[in-house]
């Protein structure tokens, strides 16, 4: 079963391998294609018929096998890290849009006081400085201001990646994170660089439990940005905060002696 706890075995398997510190000579200028299939001879192949090979073949096979795990362990934890992400965006969209439906009434009824007091505007018999005293008259002031606050809670733009939801899902995300940023190095094309900036950000703030600023949201996409980066940033100060009282709970700090 692909789980957080999977994932994290799949990465202790790879500092497993990385422990053994088998390196090629790059002096050796051995092509690549010979290291794959003696890998390959190794990972087929019967342990007796590996152990009947000449002594200097079976070590460099042995050797070749060793080296090339490397690549096969951050392959096989990629893909358990890509399937984990998967499910949490599935996931995440499907607890968003029953949220989403359940205040849709809500927001049915917020956005009809707004569009009774917008009426005023377009009344002809109105002159300007009539408009706010009819407004007021027919709506209070504090309906009013609930209103444009529901509607501010509850409106999403376009293209909604479901923030709040994914949020949500701090917990589950905590399993597995902290060890594929500490373990895996990720390099990306241009593309890509707004990505890893963003990974590399995350992992400053799980070393240091803290950092002021230098958070990228450039990985953000263009449309909805204003929105969008404000509930990014609005993620990443509530993880400033968590981590920091974490950090103060490690240290004989409680929260409230924190804040």
């Amino acid at each position: 079963m692909v789980s957080g706890p999977a994932l994290v075995r799949a990465i202790t398997r790879l500092n497993d391998v990385r422990a053994l510190d088998i390196q090629v000579p790059v002096a050796a200028k051995i092509p690549p294609s010979r290291l794959a299939a003696l890998a390959r001879f190794a990972n087929t192949s019967k342990v007796t018929a590996v152990a009947k090979l000449p002594k200097l073949r079976r070590l460099a096979t042995l050797v070749a096998f060793v080296y090339t795990l490397e690549a096969t362990a951050i392959d096989d934890a990629l893909q358990v890290l890509e399937i984990l992400l998967r499910d949490l965006f599935a996931n995440a969209l499907k607890a968003d849009q029953k949220a989403r439906l359940r205040t849709l009434k809500d927001l049915d009824a917020a956005a009809m006081v707004l569009v009774n007091a917008c009426a005023f505007l377009f009344d002809d018999k109105l002159t300007a400085g009539k408009v706010r005293k009819a407004v007021f008259d027919a709506i209070r002031k504090d309906r009013l201001e609930q209103a444009m606050q529901e509607v501010s809670s509850l409106v999403r733009p376009p293209d909604d990646v479901f923030y709040q939801s994914l949020q949500e899902k701090r917990r589950h995300v905590r399993w597995y994170l902290p060890s594929v940023l500490k373990n895996i190095r990720f390099i990306a094309s241009p593309a890509g660089k707004a990505v890893v900036d963003a990974l590399n950000y995350l992992h400053l703030l799980e070393v240091n439990g803290f950092v002021r600023e230098g958070a990228c949201t450039d990985v953000i996409c263009e449309e909805n940005t204003v929105f969008q980066k404000r509930e990014a940033l609005n993620a990443v100060q509530r993880e400033r905060e968590i981590r920091g009282g974490e950090k103060a709970e490690e240290a004989g700090l409680s929260r409230h002696e924190l804040a």
